[in-house]
């Protein structure tokens, strides 16, 4: 029972001494530094995670605008012109008229009337579809992606 119980007892104490003995804990300084990467790398996989599902966001919609036909807006500006002019109410109608116009909504401020044209096309589409006779009664000065600026003569 002796020899048992002191063979056991060696058996445990060498199993214990053969382990390696458990590492010093960092001094403060180290984790700092260490657990600072991991955060900032952690911090970077958040933003390119939020990118990315921003960017498969607009292609979606991108993709949707194209598949439903959705128009377009574009804003047509009409600087020097009455409210009640006859020229004004001319190009109002003939834009709504076109086939590639879905609807024209219309404000008016200070010899400013704006066309809120929603189309299919481009900007230049539109203007290039109004009437000769009625285009010259207005002067083009500007024509971007989504805007035409023009002056009443």
């Amino acid at each position: 029972m002796k020899f048992t119980l002191t063979g056991f007892l060696i058996l445990i104490c060498s199993i214990c001494l053969a382990q390696e003995p458990a590492p010093a804990p960092p001094a403060p300084d180290t984790i700092k530094a260490v657990n600072k990467p991991a955060e900032e790398s952690a911090k970077t996989k958040t933003d390119s995670l939020k990118m990315a599902f921003t960017n498969l966001k607009n292609a979606l919609l991108s993709a949707n605008k194209l598949f439903t036909g959705k128009a377009d807006t574009m804003t047509l500006t009409i600087l020097g012109v009455d409210y009640d002019n006859l020229s004004l109410s001319l190009l109002k109608e003939n834009i709504q008229k076109m086939k590639i116009v879905k609807a024209v909504g219309m404000t008016y401020s200070s010899s400013t009337a704006i066309l809120e044209i929603a189309y299919k096309g481009k900007p230049t589409d539109i203007w290039d579809s109004v009437p000769v006779d009625l285009r010259t009664k207005f002067k083009l000065t500007e024509a971007g992606e989504s805007s035409i600026l023009v002056k009443y003569k």
